[in-house]
């Protein structure tokens, strides 16, 4: 192509469209993979700048892994509002579930539009990250209806109801929403809202589902781990020693990662189910995996290790992440930093390659001052706690941080 104008405009559209700012023709939706994807290319100056975060843990596979620069050295404070849970994010929106499903402003924290139904009463009443597709967000209530609104929240395009379903919202591969709590799991159309089909268990589902491969995956409390295909027919079944329940799964490298309730971190054969390996943790609470380049980590007790995603062996170099008690939130490498929440009402920063501490980040206000889990999104870390939703930027005013180095919250920077 001849004219580079043409070329730009034609790239622009392109970007448009892939991440919801133009309207979508028909009803084929991209899935949430295909609407991260960014030129990562060597000699861009915008290499992987930004990465959208449209669900959660980010895609369907709970995978949470990104290849973009690590930008925040110096941690501050860019805003916060009140309570929500973990957020959705694409561009400039930030969906977050809460008092209320919310559309805020990525870059000021103003909350732009936000929707509430007349019966529900409970402090709170959407659950659950959205799930954010070109035309529409889809939310889980605290009244056990599966919303369908449009981006801008002004508009309900459909609800449904999921009856004894109440634990957690599912995933989305562009046509097909999953719900998975109490004994059901429930596979929603996304452009109707009409309930594509149902499967019964005799056992709860205490976990969100991922999707990947044309695979449902799963676990249940009779120490069962299922995938389905996407018409709801069984394909394979792992049987376990114990409960699987709290700890989500995640897929990566034609494994399924998953923790199970006697501390085991398990790793399947996507394929047909099969034990590749396991490791001990010595723990029955397990975070969700995070993936990195050969390795996941997983974190328990006091600690989040690095384990090979071929072997499930320790770290031959020893390193450890040590922090406070449960460091359940999701471990998550941006670059050379490894992020994740902790019980102890910390976001801890390590550095990856020598296991050493960085900073963290302390909730000091409220009663509940609990880090549930975040998203990194253009430089920015939102991190959902008790205490509300911050936003934590980079300070370009400091070059580098004292030892030990804790950022707590302060409400003055509230807006």
């Amino acid at each position: 192509m001849k004219n580079p104008k043409i070329l730009i405009h034609l790239v622009m559209v392109l970007v448009q469209v892939a991440f919801g700012t133009v309207e979508c023709s028909g009803q084929e939706y991209p899935s949430e993979n295909e609407m991260s994807v960014i030129d990562t290319s060597e000699g861009t100056k915008d290499q992987a700048a930004w990465i959208d975060w449209p669900q959660l843990y980010g895609n369907p596979e709970h995978n949470n892994f990104r290849e973009q620069k690590n930008e925040i050295v110096c941690p501050k404070i860019l805003w916060r509002v009140d309570y929500s849970d973990i957020p959705a994010v694409v561009g400039n929106d930030v969906y977050a579930g809460g008092q209320a499903l919310r559309l805020i402003d990525f870059r000021t924290g103003k909350v732009k539009a936000s929707f509430k139904t007349q019966d529900m009463t409970e402090q709170i009443n959407f659950k659950g990250t959205p799930v954010v597709l070109p035309d529409r967000v889809i939310a889980h209530g605290s009244d056990d209806l599966i919303y369908a609104l449009t981006r801008d929240l002004s508009k309900v395009i459909w609800s449904q109801e999921t009856w004894g379903i109440g634990w957690s919202s599912g995933v989305s591969n562009g046509d097909l929403f999953i719900v998975g709590a109490d004994k059901w799991l429930v596979a929603i159309d996304v452009s109707s809202g009409k309930i594509r089909w149902q499967r019964g268990f005799p056992s709860e589902i205490v976990m969100t589902p991922a999707l990947a491969d044309g695979k449902v995956l799963f676990g249940t409390w009779a120490r069962k781990f299922y995938a389905y295909d996407l018409d709801g027919n069984e394909l394979w079944c792992h049987r376990g020693k114990h409960s699987f329940g709290f700890t989500d799964p995640a897929v990566a490298f034609g494994k399924v990662f998953v923790g199970d309730r006697g501390g085991m971190v398990n790793a399947l054969d996507l394929d047909d189910g099969s034990l590749i390996w396991k490791y001990k943790s010595g723990s029955v609470g397990l975070s969700i995996p995070g993936v990195g380049k050969g390795c996941i980590f997983v974190g328990f007790g006091k600690v989040v290790v690095i384990l090979d995603e071929m072997t499930g062996e320790p770290d031959p170099r020893e390193r450890l992440f040590r922090t406070g008690l449960n460091p359940f939130g999701t471990p998550t490498l941006v670059e050379d930093t490894l992020y994740f929440g902790n019980l102890d009402g910390h976001l801890y920063a390590f550095d990856f390659k020598t296991g050493r501490y960085k900073w963290s980040f302390e909730v000091s206000t409220g009663k509940n001052k609990q880090v549930y889990d975040f998203v990194y999104h253009k430089g920015c870390l939102l991190v959902s706690t008790g205490a509300g939703l911050y936003a934590l930027g980079n300070d370009p005013e400091k070059k580098e941080l004292p030892h030990n180095f804790v950022l707590p919250d302060d409400l003055n920077n509230e807006q």
